[in-house]
């Protein structure tokens, strides 16, 4: 069912006034933005992946978060996405202009979208050895004694997934209302509706919203499974491919997208950049659907166009979540049809796969940085939807026609989300 729409508090838009994000595509806007004029892959192959899948999609080897992360030795208590998360945080403050010492601390809050995190094997493997008798056989009565001798104190401090936000309330001294949500790959957007909403109804002046995932270690991989995973490794990499006809699933990925949130006037009072204006947000669940159940897809995108009060015909494209795999396309292309008619679709996971809890807030980031350099993003591949996926894919990076879209994030589980935003100044 559709939950009710939070617009009736302020009159007044909520703008983006600041991005961060670490993601395959590079590190920073700066980076991000000349790789999508490029049409950049962030897919490669990875050596040491578990079983046959040989294709991930991480961050570059020259990120590095000791630029970020402040104070450098709290890094010893962070795994790695949540370091992705302190360090966009940082970018998203700085790229606003919001200098920490001159807001006002009990009025700067922190919503952040996080997964279930994981630690590698390694970090366990004594821990694992003193649980074994002499003959091999693991005893599970020995765990606890052996986790006190081998484990640090602090050790699952770096796993909670609400220890990211913790850590960039602390770094930032944001005392305003924090939250953080796991649920799946929507989370980051459910986190930019959520900090939307904190400062609609004036509990926080600015809210830093977006998330983190990583799904590189191997013990998050065995998680998951291996079953949305391409089997293609062809050179050149042309995976994933979202709605395409030879679709055959998506690709691991890691990143962390966060934008600065405030409201509109105060951010024009301040002289801040404003990247986009929040228009509406709707949000639906529906559990496991099926991949022709599209009803919690089409009740998000209806009440995000409905708090907005556009029409489809004012929009640019819509930014889909764009998995890879058949049902799930299926699903979602079967929404925009039935709610969007043919606006062209963007799905900037085809340069990157599915980056876990942080992918919602990244693709929408995709978008926000094209159209206001003035071009409609095309991913790196050309989709050829088969008939299953009644979609137009965006092939070509083109100019904009307006700067409305719509940003669509689902889980697999059903958790499903949609934000409307408008880009200043193109029409």
């Amino acid at each position: 069912m559709s939950l009710p729409q939070a617009n009736e508090r302020s009159a007044a838009p909520i703008a983006i006034t600041g991005i961060g994000i670490v993601s395959p595509l590079g590190v920073g806007r700066h980076e991000t933005l000349e790789a999508l004029r490029a049409r950049r892959s962030g897919v490669h192959a990875v050596d040491g992946e578990i079983g046959p899948w040989r294709l991930g999609s991480f961050v570059p080897a020259s990120f590095d978060e000791r630029e970020w992360v402040q104070p450098r030795k709290s890094l010893k208590l962070m795994s790695h996405e949540i370091r992705l998360g302190v360090s966009a945080a940082a970018m998203a403050l700085q790229d606003a202009g919001l200098a920490t010492t001159a807001a006002d601390p009990d009025r700067l809050g922190v919503v952040l979208g996080t997964d279930i995190m994981h630690c590698p094997p390694s970090e366990l493997t004594g821990t694992y050895a003193g649980c074994r008798h002499e003959d091999g056989r693991f005893d599970f009565g020995l765990w606890a004694g052996a986790a006190v001798r081998e484990l640090n104190p602090l050790w699952m401090l770096k796993y909670l997934p609400n220890m990211a936000a913790s850590h960039i309330a602390i770094a930032h001294d944001a005392r305003g209302p924090s939250n953080t949500l796991v649920l799946g790959d929507v989370s980051s957007l459910l986190a930019i509706i959520e900090g939307a909403d904190i400062v609609r109804r004036g509990r926080a002046d600015a809210v830093l919203a977006g998330g983190t995932g990583s799904l590189r270690n191997p013990t998050t991989r065995l998680y998951h499974g291996f079953a949305h995973l391409s089997r293609r490794f062809e050179t050149p990499i042309v995976v994933p491919r979202p709605f395409d006809r030879d679709r055959d699933g998506t690709v691991c990925g890691e990143g962390a997208g966060i934008v600065l949130l405030e409201r509109l006037d105060r951010a024009l009072e301040r002289g801040a950049p404003v990247y986009a204006t929040i228009g509406g947000y709707g949000r639906s669940m529906k559990h496991l659907p099926g991949p022709d159940d599209d009803r919690a897809i089409r009740a998000a995108v209806d009440g995000a166009l409905r708090a907005a009060d556009w029409s489809v015909d004012s929009l640019d494209h819509v930014n889909a979540t764009g998995r890879g795999t058949r049902g799930d396309d299926r699903r979602e292309a079967l929404a925009i049809r039935a709610s969007l008619g043919e606006l062209p679709v963007v799905a900037p996971s085809a340069a990157f796969g599915t980056l876990g809890a942080a992918g919602g807030a990244v693709e929408l980031i995709c978008s926000l940085l094209a159209l206001h350099a003035g071009f409609r993003p095309a991913g790196p591949h050309v989709i050829e939807p088969d008939e299953s996926c009644p979609i137009r894919p965006c092939n070509e990076p083109v100019s904009p026609r307006s700067g409305r879209f719509v940003k669509i994030g689902h889980a697999w589980t059903g958790q499903t989300a949609a934000v409307a935003l408008e880009v200043p100044g193109l029409g």
